[in-house]
């Protein structure tokens, strides 16, 4: 647990939450995602990578000293303190916990998960958000499916596909929807964590030809997937992907659904169609 006093910068300061969740990481500070989709910036003045509703002052020396470069991850915990030692009229008080998890390669041979029928409860978690999205939802996420499906088929079948072909997939899946992690790219990072874990030489294929396409969208989802090629992944997704092998983590696909607006959502449909085609091959 790492504590960061913090001076607030612009505005007069909003009511805060006891904990929020980093949203992304940057080499000179984060983007904290509040409730009502706010988002702060928690770094040096000039540093935002992303507009923020507001800005929380942290100076560069303060965050290097630290070396939250090198800990702090999307996904992690921030626990917002509010008691009277710490937070004054104009500072903030950060207790910064890092529960991202990396996940391990686990190469699963055969054509069948231990637990295939993880796959229902998955989706019906995914469909029970649904009546809550907009009309215009539906026929982006079939969009997606549809591309992500054709680009995962033949790389979870062992084939030798041509990086370009992965690429022209993905690229017209990477930026499609709306928000700062647009719909593709929570699925394409669902995509990735599963072949992570259970299909290995697919998941370097995809990182590969994902890499060249992270300009086409936002930098904030840019770096969720950056991270996400490395092999990082927050620990909701790391337990949830342990249901293929019998061992959910309790609460992992509740507190992944609970991501964003439709983000968990979206992130578990690509678990999904990655399982379904590992499953088919």
């Amino acid at each position: 647990m790492i504590y960061l006093p913090v001076s607030h910068l612009n505005g007069p300061l909003p009511e805060l939450p006891e904990q929020a969740r980093v949203h992304s990481v940057f080499a000179s500070g984060f983007n904290l995602e509040l409730p009502d989709d706010l988002l702060a910036w928690v770094g040096p003045a000039t540093g935002a990578h992303y507009p923020a509703s507001f800005s929380i002052a942290l100076p560069l020396t303060q965050w290097r000293a630290a070396n939250l470069p090198g800990l702090l991850n999307s996904g992690d915990s921030v626990h917002i303190a509010s008691h009277a030692d710490v937070l004054r009229r104009d500072q903030l008080g950060l207790l910064v916990s890092a529960d991202t998890q990396r996940v391990d390669t686990l190469l699963v041979t055969g054509g069948t998960f231990t637990h295939p029928g993880y796959s229902d409860e998955i989706a019906a978690a995914i469909a029970a958000q649904e009546p809550s999205l907009p009309d215009s939802y539906a026929e982006v996420s079939e969009r997606i499916a549809h591309c992500l499906r054709e680009a995962l088929t033949p790389l979870l079948r062992g084939e030798d596909v041509p990086t370009h072909q992965t690429s022209a997939l993905l690229h017209e899946v990477i930026g499609l929807g709306f928000g700062l992690t647009p719909s593709g790219d929570d699925s394409v990072l669902g995509a990735l964590a599963f072949t992570r874990r259970y299909a290995a030489p697919a998941f370097a294929s995809l990182a590969t030809a994902l890499t060249p396409l992270l300009t086409r969208t936002t930098d904030v989802s840019a770096n969720y997937l950056r991270l996400a090629c490395a092999g990082h992944f927050s620990s909701h997704l790391s337990g949830t992907l342990r249901g293929y092998a019998g061992a959910p983590v309790p609460g992992a696909l509740a507190g992944l659904l609970s991501l964003g607006h439709s983000s968990g959502a979206d992130t578990a449909r690509g678990v999904l169609l990655a399982a379904k085609s590992f499953n088919q091959k």
